[in-house]
């Protein structure tokens, strides 16, 4: 049995062993223990916490308000450029890093969203227009393992004086094209919104909304393909 000295608990070598899932059980209450330090793991089979401070596998969490001074990444989770809490880089050519912020350029640029199964739930990349895209250049988001963007996806054309346009991504689409016009699509307010929601395979899912150019009389074009 665990010894109290000088108001904490001492374990014996066979109790640790216990813990340390060595062989043994325990049932029934601990009680009147502070702090618990570990070395290892500690799990129930279902949740595990690590020595890193991690927890995963947890089920519902039901709580009074969650605070947390770090990004709060979710597979629900569309991250607003407005949290960037710093100025965005600019877009290029190129694979675009996870977990990062970007503004927009004028001219035609090709980028590539890396493969969903290497990241995790809740990675995000966003991109925030604050420059329209030049008249008749195209900017394209490609995925590069996944073969599609989740079932669903989305892609908007608002304002202007043509009729609103939208895009639901389906099987196989598997790239964003917003293409500038003097008068329609990648006006500046433009945003585009990727979210891993699997970590797996097919498994970022797109949120694009374009604002219009001039008189917005252009039909919208922004599409998945």
């Amino acid at each position: 049995m665990a010894n109290k000295k000088a108001g904490k608990y001492v374990i014996t070598s066979r109790e640790a062993a216990v813990f340390a899932g060595e062989g043994g059980s325990i049932s029934g209450n601990l009680t009147g223990i502070t702090n618990i330090a570990l070395t290892g793991t500690l799990s129930d089979g279902n949740y595990t916490f690590d020595t890193s401070g991690n927890v995963s596998g947890l089920g519902t969490v039901a709580g009074g308000a969650i605070t947390s001074t770090g990004q709060f990444k979710s597979g629900y989770t569309l991250q607003d450029p407005a949290a960037a809490g710093a100025t965005p880089g600019n877009i290029a050519a190129g694979v675009l890093a996870v977990n990062t912020y970007y503004q927009s350029i004028a001219a035609a640029t090709a980028m590539t969203i890396p493969a969903a199964a290497t990241g995790n739930i809740g990675d995000f990349i966003v991109v925030y227009y604050n420059t329209a895209i030049g008249n008749g250049n195209a900017h394209t988001y490609t995925t590069t393992t996944d073969t599609a963007y989740t079932l669903g996806s989305t892609a908007v054309r608002v304002g202007g004086t043509s009729a609103s346009k939208g895009d639901l991504s389906v099987a196989a689409d598997n790239i964003l094209t917003i293409t500038g016009h003097t008068n329609g699509d990648g006006g500046v307010g433009t945003i585009v919104r990727f979210t891993n929601v699997t970590g797996a395979a097919q498994g970022w899912s797109v949120e694009a909304v374009t604002t219009n150019q001039g008189t917005g009389a252009q039909a919208g074009t922004i599409a998945f393909s």
